[in-house]
């Protein structure tokens, strides 16, 4: 499939699953299984509120990242959203189809690479992160890359351009991508382009889950 599918969630139509059944414990048969958050909402539990108009979506995705492994996935939202609990969903998800892969933040790519590239081991590490699957790297744009973090990190999504998937959670809209890659536009846009090639883009709307009751209980 090619091309970009754009959905656009919003947060009312699955608030409250986060108060759902959380897992303490993932038993994933897939060889990768480091990196992912302690709890998870299970994606299933997503799937069965029909009022969410991208849930069937979501499921050919999954199906989709098991047989088209050049497919990406975008989450886009403000943070709180649920965008972690839905990249990690469909992480365990390859991993239970015994997909390689591996989930990791945006800041911790950044020194992986920079680390490697220092140490002389950069080939090594893109072929280790090139040969997985699945690569999930969250929270893109909380911290600023550096210029060489930045340019590392096209190398990567350049060797992974049709390869391999790539699932991303950003709180930045593509508009504002430069900002993550110390003011080059033209690196984002690079990015970008390889990115939304064999896409799914899913933006999420609505208030942060974790403050949201709060501001109910204050007078």
């Amino acid at each position: 499939m090619e091309g970009k599918n754009q959905i656009i969630i919003n947060q009312s139509h699955y608030e409250g699953l986060r108060k759902r059944r959380l897992c303490d414990k993932l038993l994933i048969e897939g060889k990768f299984k480091e990196n992912f958050p302690e709890k998870v909402l299970f994606l299933e539990k997503i799937l069965a509120v029909k009022r969410l108009n991208a849930a069937y979506h979501l499921w050919n995705i999954i199906e989709l990242l098991k047989y088209y492994p050049k497919e990406n996935v975008i989450f886009l939202g403000p943070p709180g959203v649920g965008k972690t609990h839905l990249a990690t969903a469909l992480g365990i998800k390859a991993c239970e189809a015994k997909k390689r892969t591996l989930f990791l933040s945006a800041s911790q790519l950044a020194d992986d690479l920079l680390i490697a590239y220092s140490t002389k081991m950069l080939a090594s590490k893109l072929t280790m992160l090139c040969n997985l699957d699945l690569l999930i790297i969250d929270e893109l744009g909380y911290l600023p890359f550096s210029k060489e973090a930045g340019n590392l990190f096209f190398q990567l999504v350049a060797r992974r351009y049709e390869k391999g998937s790539i699932i991303i959670t950003s709180n930045k809209s593509f508009q504002h991508w430069g900002d993550i890659f110390a003011g080059d536009n033209t690196l984002a846009a690079a990015i970008i382009d390889r990115l939304l090639h064999h896409s799914h883009l899913f933006q999420i709307s609505g208030k942060s889950y974790r403050v949201k009751d709060k501001f109910k209980k204050i007078p």
